[in-house]
This record gives structure tokens, C-alpha cells and sequence, in this order.
């Protein structure tokens, strides 16, 4: 199915979808979709939403993102207590995660 279909797709999402001209080449909108079932994410419900920022960063590609959270979790010493915080877009939602609980849960959210 395509966002443009969907009656329920977010505006911020559809304004991307048909508007939507990349300021640089690679420029991607980061969508989360579902979020995968864990002791970390038993309050989230959050679907289809339009990624901006990780903390003040604003996120314009998946690479992005992954060199972002990877950096992260590669400067946080185990045991030190370090949030990431994810913004979405016209929905001004919010979810914060713990670095070191999220790593410790990574291998059971995956299996």
C-alpha cells in the first residue's frame, strides 16, 4: 500500500509522500512504523510517525540515524546511565530510551 492511499496516513507523513523534495541526495524520511515488542516498549504506541530529531539532531536519512544511535551506544560506558530522545514530527511526540537498558534488550527484541 502506498501513504497517498491510506485515509489514515499522518499529514506530516502525506505532505512528504507527495510534496516531499529532498534538500540533499539521500535525503529519506524516516517513518517508524510498528514498534517490536519488549520490556522497553510496553507503554509506546506509537505507529507511523515522521522522525525529526534524535536530542537536538535532526534526522535526514536512516544512515543518519544508525551512525547517530550507534555513536551513542559506542560513547556510553556500560552502567552509565545515558537517554536517547526521539521526535516526531506534527504529532510532537516524544520517546525517550535508556542506552544501556536498550542494549542489554537488543538480542531478545531480535530473536
Amino acid at each position: 500500500s502506498h501513504w497517498e492511499d491510506n485515509p489514515y496516513t499522518p499529514l506530516d507523513i502525506l505532505n512528504v509522500a507527495l510534496l516531499g523534495t529532498p534538500e540533499f541526495d539521500g535525503e529519506q524520511a524516516v517513518v517508524l512504523s510498528h514498534v517490536l515488542t519488549s520490556e522497553l516498549t510496553t507503554n509506546f504506541e506509537c505507529h507511523h510517525q515522521l522522525l525529526k530529531y534524535v536530542g537536538n539532531t535532526r534526522i535526514r536519512s536512516l544512515k543518519e540515524l544508525y551512525d547517530f544511535v550507534e555513536g551513542a551506544t559506542a560513547s556510553t560506558p556500560i552502567g552509565e546511565e545515558r537517554f536517547l530522545e526521539f521526535k516526531f514530527g506534527q504529532s510532537n511526540r516524544t520517546i525517550v530510551t535508556s542506552v544501556n537498558k536498550a542494549r542489554e534488550a537488543e538480542s531478545r527484541i531480535l530473536e
